[in-house]
């Protein structure tokens, strides 16, 4: 028995589970939500989840519209602002990694493709995203 095992019992656990039996045909994707258990559907389904999510907020557009509850100019002056904060924040973040690249060329040798900081480059980016955004 290990010391410390009742403090990672997971860890203990893993070490000693075989990795060749994770192989998969189907790639998963996995979301988990507090509250509910974890979720898990095939990678396959992104695009009709996403085709099915536009339809329904055209669906909630166009039912606001005919109960004289959502006039679409209001719609249109509230989805403007946020393609233009997407589209800002979309070229900011890119000219930002452009500026890392330029001012540390060393980062272009990196085979692995993440910095060391990356994560702080991350949350630099997020922070700018907030900025723009509020």
């Amino acid at each position: 028995e290990h010391q410390g095992s009742y403090l990672m019992p997971l860890l203990y656990h893993s070490v000693g589970v075989s990795l060749g039996a994770l192989s998969s045909e189907q790639d998963v994707i996995f979301l988990n939500i507090p509250g509910f258990d974890l979720i898990k559907y095939p990678y396959e389904w992104i695009f009709p989840l996403l085709i099915m999510a536009v339809v329904l907020l055209i669906f909630l557009i166009f039912f606001g519209k005919m109960r004289n509850r959502l006039p679409l100019t209001a719609v249109a002056k509230g989805f403007i602002p946020l393609l233009l904060s997407l589209v800002l924040v979309g070229l900011l973040s890119y000219f930002f990694w452009q500026l890392m690249l330029m001012l540390y060329p060393g980062y272009l040798e990196m085979e692995h493709g993440f910095t060391y900081n990356g994560y702080w480059y991350i949350y630099a980016v997020a922070f700018l995203t907030l900025a723009v955004c509020f």
